[in-house]
């Protein structure tokens, strides 16, 4: 580098070209002082020219202040070797603070050339990755400090980790903040301040501050120095906060906690000469994501222990008794309605969880052996057993349970990880039944009363056709008259049809004597079908279909079983309609079914058609032991009964039976006459 020819002081020859700074002093003799003679163009470049205004004063002027200084330029002098040490040093030019390696090299007794080797850069860099070390040793310290903790454990814990990042970085201070609902306000929730820092206030209008207000509102990092412009959106007060001269840095990382994008740290630095940048940065996105974690995993865990807690309170108040249990059938929680049915007290509650096995009380509850409750077998069974039983597989007394009857499901509860749990949900019926029992003892006394004086009509007609038929003969015999047979014919058939009327409630009852036969169905009908039309009304079409169908059965309750589903048919068919009566063979099966086009029934009445005693007919015009009779008749001939019906579509009743091989050599398959229905 050759010298400018405004400056006569700047080292010559290959000193002026070395890459290094180099100052040379001189002094007229050894009592003199030294005096700053000359320099090369690196340290008027590194000086940035202002050591030029430094040429000829004296060391001890220069380094009134660093006597150690003096005391190596003059020693390196008198002893004629060359000196060599590295210290931290402020420009007296500039007053930047460096890191420098300054080497004293003596030429003659009276010459001093000092060369200086700036290491502010390496220094930084090592200084930083220790620091950064020693941060992230302070951090995952103070991080493990707060992992399990709850919410409200987890904000006593936050002052320690943001102590150890603003003595870790050098801060002046740092806090953890959060946006309110309304989205105007900033609330700090946790600060740090260095010593002789004020606090922040508690909170900012983000209305007047434009750049935490945009920052927060993008949901990015903002990380400032000083020198560096600030964002457009800066007002007033950002530029007054900012522009403090304890504040060379700052920076603004919002993190979201639960899904909800309104927290931040936000910190300011003074006078640390590595800033923000590089690893730092690094670190502080790091540790937003991991504060944002922590606090989303306390927050949830703090919901879901405020749910559990209002479930319980839920599960212990509610009149439905419960009693949990986990996934290996171990009792939990036993609410208060469960303790009271149960009849449990302080004292034998010990005593009966010592005693819960799940599978022993699900057998006294009445669940089938070997039902898996906790695989979901039970889902849709509903149970019942006597209180007492409960009790006792508890080990406790019966404290009178033992006429009280107790209904039981168990629900299969899905938990997050697959297993499942379970709640016994018992119910007292008691009352419930015993209501029922007195509305079936009512219901059969009305009926009994209908079919009593039902009877009592059919008996004494019956009795009235018997007197009036003996009465006349006895007249014709009294008078010598001949006997006229058809008066006597008359009473014989009524005594005939009392028999059949009885004999019918017998077979409903299955102690009626059965006189069974191969009879072919199909002439039964055939030869029986007159007489079921007179019990059908013009209005309603009465179609048979005969065929040939051996069974062995008594054709009198047949023909009875015949008349009741027809009357139930006719009476099901409120104006015109069809009634068709068809025998088949079913392979070694035969049939015989009635099918009417009337309402039909929906499935609730289908499946109470042949309970005794049931009917939907308006009261005075059923017994409800029609279709019960002809149940109880089939199934003492060893058949089947099915129905087919919906809403709309009409009704089949089918009667099954074994199909027969020969016909019985023991008489005719006529009518047996007189049969009369029951009333369904």
């Amino acid at each position: 580098m050759s010298p400018p020819a405004d400056l006569p002081h700047l080292l010559q020859g290959d000193l002026a070209n070395t890459p290094l700074p180099i100052f040379k002093w001189t002094r007229a003799d050894a009592d003199a002082p030294l005096r700053l003679a000359a320099f090369n163009a690196e340290a008027l470049r590194w000086t940035g020219g202002n050591v030029s205004r430094l040429l000829g004063q004296t060391a001890e002027a220069l380094y009134a202040r660093e006597p150690a200084i003096l005391a190596e330029m003059y020693d390196s002098l008198a002893t004629g070797q060359v000196a060599r040490r590295v210290m931290a040093y402020a420009l007296r030019t500039t007053g930047e603070a460096r890191q420098l390696a300054v080497t004293y090299a003596p030429s003659g007794p009276h010459t001093l050339l000092v060369y200086t080797v700036d290491l502010t850069s390496e220094h930084r860099a090592a200084d930083i990755q220790t620091r950064v070390e020693g941060l992230d040793e302070a951090l995952l310290e103070a991080l493990g400090a707060l992992i399990g903790l709850g919410l409200a454990e987890l904000g006593q814990g936050l002052p320690r980790l943001l102590r150890a990042l603003g003595q870790g970085l050098r801060l002046n201070a740092c806090a953890l903040a959060e946006v309110s609902a309304a989205g105007d306000h900033l609330q700090l929730r946790h600060e740090w301040t260095a010593a002789g820092i004020s606090p922040t206030p508690e909170g900012f209008d983000l209305k007047q501050f434009g750049v935490i207000r945009t920052v927060l509102e993008a949901g990015r990092p903002w990380i400032w120095h000083r020198g560096e412009a600030l964002p457009a959106a800066a007002q007033a007060l950002d530029r007054v906060f900012l522009g403090a001269p304890v504040i060379r840095a700052a920076a603004i990382i919002p993190f979201d906690v639960a899904g909800r994008p309104r927290h931040a740290l936000m910190l300011h630095q003074g006078e640390d000469p590595h800033g923000l940048r590089g690893e730092v940065a690094q670190r502080l996105l790091l540790l937003t994501r991991m504060l944002g974690d922590l606090l989303s995993r306390a927050r949830h865990d703090a919901e879901r222990q405020a749910l559990a807690r209002r479930l319980e309170s839920v599960v212990a108040q509610t009149p439905t008794c419960l009693w949990l249990v986990d996934a290996d059938g171990r009792p939990q929680h036993l609410n208060r309605a469960a303790q009271r049915l149960l009849g449990l007290t302080p004292q034998t509650m010990g005593q009966a969880l010592a005693a819960f096995e799940l599978s022993t009380l699900a057998a006294a509850a009445g669940f089938p052996p070997g039902m898996d409750l906790l695989g979901g077998d039970a889902a849709q069974l509903a149970v019942e057993a006597p209180l007492a039983r409960l009790q006792e597989a508890l080990g406790l007394p019966p404290d009178g349970g033992e006429g009280r009857i107790v209904s039981t499901r168990f629900l299969c509860i899905e938990q997050p990880d697959g297993s499942r749990e379970g709640a016994l949900r018992f119910e007292e019926i008691t009352a419930q039944r015993q209501l029922e029992a007195r509305i079936r003892r009512a219901q059969k006394l009305e009926a009994i009363g209908e079919l009593a004086g039902g009877l009592a009509h059919e008996f004494n007609n019956e009795l009235g056709v018997i007197q009036l038929g003996l009465g006349q003969a006895l007249q014709a015999l009294r008078q010598g008259r001949p006997v006229d047979a058809q008066d006597l014919e008359s009473a014989l058939a009524a005594a005939r049809r009392s028999g059949d009327t009885t004999r019918h409630l017998l077979g409903f009852s299955r102690r009626a004597e059965l006189r069974p036969r191969v009879v072919d169905l199909g002439r039964l009908v055939a030869r029986f079908e007159s007489t079921l039309r007179r019990w059908l009304p013009e209005r309603i079409v009465l179609a048979v279909h005969p065929v040939a169908a051996l069974a062995d059965v008594d054709p009198g309750l047949i023909e009875q079983a015949l008349l009741n589903l027809l009357s139930n048919a006719r009476d099901a068919i409120e104006g015109p309609g069809r009634i068709d009566i068809a025998v088949g063979v079913d392979g070694a099966q035969v049939h015989l079914a009635v099918r009417d086009d009337g309402p039909g029934m929906p499935a609730e009445v289908q499946a109470r058609a042949f309970e005794p005693f049931f009917t939907t007919k308006p009261v005075g015009r059923g017994t409800g032991l029609g279709l019960a009779m002809v149940y109880g008749t089939v199934q003492q001939l060893g058949g089947e009964v099915e129905i087919e019906s919906a809403p709309g579509a009409g009704t089949c009743v089918w009667l099954r039976f074994p199909r027969a091989v020969a016909p019985s050599p023991r008489g005719p398959t006529a009518p047996s006459g007189g049969a009369e229905p029951s009333a369904g």
